[in-house]
This record gives C-alpha cells, sequence and structure tokens, in this order.
C-alpha cells in the first residue's frame, strides 16, 4: 500500500505536484486547481497537527466502520462531499498554494511518522501515523489525478 512516508511515494506525489499548471482542467468535481491545493494542504495540516477541525458528527457514528476500507483501497471514489473547513473560495492564489504544499509534504516526510498528531480525523477518528501517511497518499492521488497531474 503507498504511503507518503515511503520514499518513492513521496517523490511520486512531490513530482506530480511540481508538474501542475494554474490552467489544468478538473475531470471531476467543483474545485479549480488552486482550491484543491489549498484543500489538500489544509488536510495535511490537520495530519502534521497544525490545525485541529472539530470531529463531525457521522463521522463519530460511522468514521471506524469506513476507515479500514478506506485505507484497503489504492483510490477514492469520486464527489465525496467536503466539510467546510477543507472549502476554499475559488480566489486563492494557485502559486501561493503550490508552493506551501510542495513544504508541508517535504516536512510531513522528513518529520515521519513520530511527529504526526495524535488528533483525531475529522471522520475517521483516532488514526496511527502510517495510516495519516496512507490516507494523504490517497487523497493527493485522487485530487492530482482530477487535474490529470
Amino acid at each position: 500500500m503507498k504511503n507518503l512516508f515511503q520514499e518513492t511515494d513521496y517523490f511520486a506525489i512531490r513530482t506530480r505536484i511540481e508538474q501542475l499548471q494554474a490552467g489544468n482542467p478538473r475531470h471531476w468535481g467543483k474545485m479549480n486547481v488552486a482550491q484543491m491545493l489549498a484543500h489538500v494542504n489544509e488536510a495535511l495540516e490537520t495530519a502534521m497537527g497544525k490545525n485541529h477541525p472539530k470531529r463531525m458528527f457521522m463521522g463519530r457514528i460511522f468514521g471506524s466502520i469506513f476507515k479500514k476500507k478506506f485505507l484497503s483501497r489504492d483510490k477514492m471514489p469520486k464527489n465525496l462531499s467536503t466539510d467546510a473547513s477543507y472549502v476554499f473560495p475559488d480566489t486563492v492564489d494557485f502559486e501561493s498554494q503550490k508552493e506551501i504544499v510542495l513544504k508541508n509534504l517535504d516536512e510531513f516526510y522528513q518529520n515521519g511518522p513520530k511527529l504526526c498528531t495524535n488528533h483525531p480525523h475529522i471522520f475517521f477518528g483516532k488514526l496511527t501515523p502510517m495510516e495519516w501517511g496512507k490516507l494523504h497518499y490517497i487523497h493527493f492521488n485522487h485530487h492530482l489525478s482530477q487535474f490529470g497531474a
């Protein structure tokens, strides 16, 4: 299973982010490429303990049920709903978001599992560091594919 703590997987995601352009068209969903970068950046910052969004009510009920199934996949389903704390206006700047997400991706990889947050995921609840690494590989892969990268 792919994981952002594995060197080859980290570099593969980083290379795909570097190749993104502001004009990349989306293949599904509502976000533009800059909003997507802000979205994955905010989610990665959650795993790094830089923000602490409140658990979703539905996550408290169903999160642990879906966690194992979700983390055993290589791909996310398209058009899942997004919590408002991870939605950004269409005015976010592509270049600044790209720079921030690359910096945070590097920090996440270099810090390794030992510096992952203990704060629960907004939907799935408690995750181990390796589960955070898997989740974010799946998340990045999903959104990069959304924009053809």
